[in-house]
């Protein structure tokens, strides 16, 4: 990734503050828009309960895309929620949360990053032989 960038100061401003930004308003549970903050923040309070940091990840990477859509984000942030709920409660290890996790942030996607519509929540149905 660094070999993308000429200096240092346009990794630091294109990626680490970003996605140092998008991290504390998950922690915090503090978004800020003119509509729809309130549901976004009541969400991410139920995810920063879960005790485990699975859902972290995929809400920083979304949190920090240059357009963000309120309505999009919450919609995101239900479904990482359902997801997380479900592996919680079925009480899946860290391997198959990891990999959960991943399959519902790349479903269909050839790179790394989000598209212009979040992803869907699809792999909280158990699979065969993977109780």
């Amino acid at each position: 990734m660094l070999s993308r960038f000429d200096d240092g100061r346009a990794f630091i401003d294109e990626v680490l503050v970003p996605l140092s930004d998008a991290y504390e308003v998950v922690r915090r549970a503090d978004y800020k828009a003119a509509t729809g903050a309130d549901e976004v923040d009541r969400l991410l309070r139920w995810l920063n309960l879960l005790d485990n940091d699975d859902r972290i990840p995929p809400a920083i990477l979304y949190l920090s895309r240059p357009t963000v859509h309120t309505h999009d984000l919450h919609r995101f942030l239900a479904d990482l929620e359902r997801l997380a709920a479900s592996l919680l409660s079925r009480r899946m290890d860290v391997t198959r949360r990891s990999s959960d996790t991943a399959e519902f942030c790349t479903p269909s996607r050839q790179e790394p990053t989000f598209s212009d519509r979040p992803p869907r929540c699809n792999s909280t149905t158990p699979r065969a032989g993977r109780l």
